[in-house]
């Protein structure tokens, strides 16, 4: 069974109802292959934190609090990511394996699927998990992404916040376009994890002002289980 969710679309003041895995909520591989294999890793112990039974019973626990550090330091910088592309001025296309090599200066790699003009994405993972870069605004944006997530998760390690439950009594939660603008990451329609903040039940003027404050750190859209349930 599909899931709908309601998305106001803030240029055109417009509201209407879209499949919950339409692919505007999915974020575009803005990052390389070895960050991605770690940002898996993070991205399964915290889909297992909250389905765990003891989730929000009580106060969260050191071993909870890191996995949910990693997780904001993960969507943070790909919300970034989403409104801002690095440029490179002089990008270079990979015509055969001996340019490769000339190019990096590599006297012996095994790169398989590279064809002659052509860079397969595949094989650019494989380069890329082994930190090599093939240039190109596209690479570019790669590599600097996948490093100022590497970043942000050290000093969220080093800072080891701690996060709260915010759960409402009656109202739904909206969920804003831009997590980097808020300590905030949504569970479900009636939850969020609040960095710095005791675990807390909100009534409904506080979920109003709550949706208030993330609707304006939105920039194209915002979106709720059902709009009219907010209290905006």
């Amino acid at each position: 069974m599909k899931k709908i969710v309601h998305v106001h679309l803030i240029s055109y003041n417009k509201r209407f109802p879209i499949n919950a895995d339409n692919e505007k909520f999915i974020a575009n591989r803005k990052w390389d292959e070895s960050i991605e294999r770690e940002s898996c890793r993070i991205e399964e112990s915290f889909q297992k934190l909250l389905d765990d039974d003891s989730f929000g019973i009580d106060t969260l626990n050191e071993s909870q609090n890191r996995i949910i550090n990693d997780f904001y330091a993960l969507i943070s910088e790909r919300s970034k990511a989403k409104f801002h592309t690095f440029e490179s001025p002089s990008p270079f296309i990979v015509s055969s394996k001996d340019d490769i090599l000339e190019e990096r200066g590599i006297s012996k790699l095994e790169v398989d699927g590279i064809e002659d003009e052509v860079l397969e994405e595949s094989s650019i993972n494989k380069l890329e998990a082994d930190g090599i870069y093939m240039g190109g605004s596209e690479q570019i944006d790669r590599v600097v992404r996948g490093q100022a997530q590497r970043l942000t998760l050290l000093v969220s390690r080093r800072n080891n916040p701690r996060w709260g439950i915010l759960k409402s009594s009656e109202l739904d939660f909206v969920v804003s376009d831009c997590y980097h603008m808020n300590y905030f990451i949504p569970v479900d329609p009636k939850t969020y994890l609040v960095m710095d903040h005791p675990n807390e039940l909100f009534n409904n003027n506080e979920v109003t002002n709550f949706n208030k404050e993330l609707i304006k750190s939105s920039k194209e859209f915002f979106f709720a289980k059902n709009l009219e349930n907010c209290g905006i």
